[in-house]
């Protein structure tokens, strides 16, 4: 009876074999039916899965799932009628099953589909062990093993059953293959949904190839530029000012408690007292290099690429080159051993840094206990950085320091955390459990970093700037990738001002931004009379207002009428998210205004009352005015991204 069984399988599937290619254009054949058995099973995962943005199962999410079945058939039947040898044949099978694993374990562990200007920037970023630790983590452990099994699965099943077309189709099917292959191009240029992660892939990469010109600015216009009002000068300058950029630092985690009530971060919460605090304060985008170019140029990060990439050698006049024009010496001190990455030395070197550097150079090997991850960790890093200020004050002990401190410990994905300096979760179950553990050490770091500055008596009186190069979201909704969405915990980091006898304690819950840095510093130091181009407001009118509202006290616990007044004449706030179509964000308080550049869709929220963003206002007609305010501001993205297009943020001249 079995062997009757097995015979019948076999004579079925010789007869669906020798049929397919002229009776059935979309190849059932093996590759086929196992793709779209992966497929459908990544469908009823991705349904399952709370975040993901699955159609729902309606005629038009049902055509929607056989639209992208279809897509990925077609597809398959185009490379197995068009490519000629078996060796060609077996290596496309190969390698587009692994990729179909891979983009579909992406969208699940991610929630969004792999697109064009992720993969640009990963191949852009090169392959260093920090940024494999990051790839790795984006695709899920478990999805490398999946796409494993399949191609074990394809292989069994061959060496047993023989069923992958192997042999040459006829030469009279190949035109059918290339009809197949133009067919498919055409459902990759229409509007219409799909689950295929291979069409939308396809699909972000011809809009990136198709972007172009946004506004036209006339040769010689250069509208960022601007004159400082003249200021007094400083009595006695601070011996040096520290910017310091902590990596991914989560505002939501100041303040934050594990499941025993310790506070995550105990130090930096014992320093907010001291300083200037400002606790509504935003990462201008979602990336090291994109959010050092908001502090340091004070300019709008690019949509639709880095500046330290893209334009590296554009003209700029940067707060680091300002304060060398002023006599101060410069220095960027880093605790990623390549200098180099993403172009850095040479962005840094050309606007204002004398000295580019990384501790790792003058460290040595580190210990097991002193690097992990990307780097040297931040307390070994810190004294590292007073040592080198050591060198610098006999070289020169007469002159101020502005330096930019770059830390690395606190890098996605946070798991690298040896098991006896897990403080706040000993045993991590999800990302915000590692990020705890992560960004606690960094905190604790921070006391290392004021004994070093403590003990220099050269140091007494220094500024320090306390803030994050980018925040990160550790699962609040539901996205545990910088790539992802929009929501406030992929920008929100905290800004500390700690400049004791010169800025007053004080906390203020007026919204700015990574781009207010540079005029602040200005402010500060009492550098007036010059011109640049940075685009934020100083902070320091602000810090002393005693009577701006806390964030935290105006949060509630459930959407209800939001009729905050609308101040159409504050200042702007541009939040980028350069991934998963283009988000772009405009915050002018209480209000947040979100596109989606991709799909065109809007949405609003007051996050003053809806920290959470769970109720978007912009369909409610209640709400059309405020909508139409905030969104004239959008075209300061174009004409950004134009301006550093066309080099015409600062005149090369000057």
């Amino acid at each position: 009876m079995r062997a009757h069984a097995w015979d019948f399988v076999q004579r079925a599937r010789r007869l669906v074999s020798d049929a397919a290619p002229q009776r059935f254009p979309l190849g059932l054949d093996g590759p086929s039916v196992l793709a779209s058995a992966v497929l459908i099973a990544y469908f009823i995962a991705d349904y399952r899965k709370e975040g993901i943005d699955s159609p729902p199962l309606t005629f038009r999410g049902l055509c929607e799932y056989g639209f992208s079945l279809l897509s990925i058939n077609l597809l398959l039947y185009a490379q197995r009628t068009l490519l000629r040898t078996t060796k060609l044949r077996v290596t496309a099978l190969l390698s587009s099953s692994a990729v179909v694993v891979l983009l579909l374990g992406y969208r699940y562990f991610r929630m969004v589909p792999l697109d064009y200007q992720t993969v640009r920037t990963n191949i852009t970023n090169g392959m260093g062990p920090g940024n494999l630790s990051v790839l790795y983590d984006s695709f899920g452990g478990v999805t490398f093993l999946i796409a494993l099994l399949v191609l074990l699965a394809q292989a069994a099943l061959e060496w047993r059953y023989r069923i992958w077309p192997w042999q040459h189709e006829p030469v009279s099917s190949r035109p059918g293959g290339w009809g197949t292959l133009a067919l498919w191009a055409g459902l990759v240029i229409t509007p219409i949904d799909t689950q295929d992660p291979v069409v939308y892939l396809a699909r972000t990469t011809l809009e990136n190839l198709r972007d172009g010109p946004v506004v036209v600015i006339a040769p010689g216009d250069y509208p960022y530029v601007r004159r400082e009002p003249v200021r007094a000068a400083l009595d006695k300058r601070p011996p040096a000012v520290f910017l310091v950029m902590m990596e991914s630092f989560n505002a939501r985690y100041v303040g934050a408690t594990n499941a025993q009530g310790q506070p995550v971060m105990p130090v930096f919460q014992s320093l907010i007292p001291k300083g200037a605090y400002f606790d509504w304060f935003y990462g201008n985008s979602i990336q090291t290099s994109k959010g050092h170019a908001s502090m340091l140029l004070s300019i709008v990060p690019s949509t639709r690429g880095k500046i330290l990439v893209d334009y590296g050698t554009n003209c700029f006049h940067s707060i680091a080159e300002i304060l060398r024009e002023q006599g101060y010496g410069t220095l960027f001190y880093q605790a990623y051993a390549n200098t180099g990455y993403e172009h850095g030395d040479a962005f840094y070197s050309r606007n204002g840094f004398e000295r580019v550097l990384s501790a790792a150079d003058s460290h040595g090997a580190a210990a097991a206990d002193e690097a992990w991850g990307w780097g040297l960790r931040d307390e070994v890093f810190y004294r590292e950085l007073f040592l080198e200020m050591d060198r610098t004050h006999e070289r020169d002990a007469n002159r101020s320091m502005f330096v930019a401190v770059a830390p690395v410990s606190n890098h996605a994905p946070f798991d690298k955390v040896p098991p006896h300096l897990r403080q706040m979760y000993p045993d991590p179950q999800d990302r915000h459990e590692h990020y705890a553990n992560s960004i606690h050490l960094s905190d604790s770091a921070l006391t290392v970093f004021f004994d070093e500055l403590a003990k220099r008596p050269y140091l007494q009186d220094s500024l320090v700037i306390l803030t994050g190069d980018h925040s990160f979201p550790t699962g609040e909704h539901g996205y545990t990738s910088n790539v992802s969405s929009f929501y406030e915990e992929f920008f929100r980091v905290p800004l500390l001002v700690l400049w004791p006898g010169h800025v007053a304690p004080a906390r203020s819950g007026i919204p700015h931004s990574q781009l207010d840095i540079a005029p602040t510093l200005l402010d500060l130091l009492q550098i007036g009379g010059i011109q640049d181009h940075f685009l934020g407001h100083s902070l320091l009118a602000e810090a002393s207002a005693s009577t701006r509202p806390q964030f935290s006290d105006d949060r509630v616990t459930k959407p209800e009428p939001l009729t905050d007044p609308f101040d159409t004449g504050a200042e702007p706030i541009y939040l980028v998210q350069p991934y998963s179509g283009r988000y772009r964000a405009i915050v002018m308080a209480p209000y947040k205004l979100v596109f989606h550049e991709r799909t065109e869709r809007r949405w609003l929220f007051n996050v003053r009352r809806d920290p959470d963003e769970t109720h978007d206002l912009a369909a409610e007609p209640a709400y059309a005015s405020v909508l139409d305010a905030i969104s004239q501001h959008l075209q300061q993205f174009g004409l950004n991204e134009q301006l550093l297009l066309q080099n015409q943020v600062w005149p090369c001249s000057k």
